[in-house]
């Protein structure tokens, strides 16, 4: 389980990785022929260089707080012209959503009255890392694009001020979360609910046995009255 009162950030830069550990911040670089251009090139390589330098650097058990930066996100804004006729939009929106170049992925819409904000990334590789963390027992808060950070959103490294500013500011990572947190619990009532199956209906074995044994003795008394 997480260590619930330490938080740390994952920093995700195209071609490496930063982690602000509280009194310091650790770097992973990708390998091109594990990762290149934000695609996964060999998973099982990545996640392996992923538990080694966990394992390397004594990395243990946190809350995450996990930022995309704009070198690994596709973003766009779209101008809403009629906050009360989003048609045009959403379609656009879509299409952009679409038009994305990975296999799976995320995205999230940041709206506001006059402006649709859509940040996208590939979900592959950000599943990969977080599912090496999570199965070492970290937990993830919050998953965010660097661009809701105003002041710093464009970098395409984490810094020491960036990484205290994030945790300085934790309801609206939060907020801004591209995923919610409880989606691997659901997920996971909802494998168990799939295991147990459909609860055995005994009344209805009841009313068919009382129905057998009905014609059994229907059966015998036409017997003996065919008998006299």
């Amino acid at each position: 389980m997480a260590n619930e009162g330490r938080d740390i950030v994952l920093f995700l830069a195209n071609g490496r990785l930063y982690i602000y550990l509280g009194d310091g911040i650790v770097v992973l670089e990708f390998p091109p022929e594990v990762v290149r251009d934000i695609d996964i090139k060999n998973k099982e390589a990545l996640a392996n260089l992923v538990i080694t330098f966990i394992q390397a650097n004594k990395i243990t058990p946190a809350q995450i707080f996990f930022v995309l930066s704009e070198s690994v996100c596709f973003s766009k804004d779209f101008k809403v012209a009629d906050s009360l006729n989003t048609t045009r939009v959403d379609a656009d929106v879509q299409s952009f959503i679409d038009s994305i170049p990975f296999n799976s992925v995320i995205s999230k819409i940041y709206k506001t009255p006059t402006t649709y904000r859509v940040v996208g990334s590939n979900q592959d590789l950000i599943d990969v890392i977080l599912d090496v963390f999570i199965s070492k027992g970290f937990g993830l808060t919050a998953l965010v694009p660097a661009n809701i950070y105003h002041n710093f959103g464009h970098q395409d490294q984490l810094s020491m001020d960036s990484a205290k500013a994030i945790l300085g500011d934790k309801e609206m990572a939060i907020a801004g979360s591209m995923v919610s947190t409880e989606v691997k619990n659901v997920e996971h009532e909802i494998a168990a609910t799939k295991a147990q199956g459909k609860p055995i209906n005994y009344r209805l074995f009841i009313l068919i046995g009382v129905f057998v044994l009905g014609l059994v003795i229907l059966g015998v008394v036409v017997l003996m009255r065919g008998g006299k």
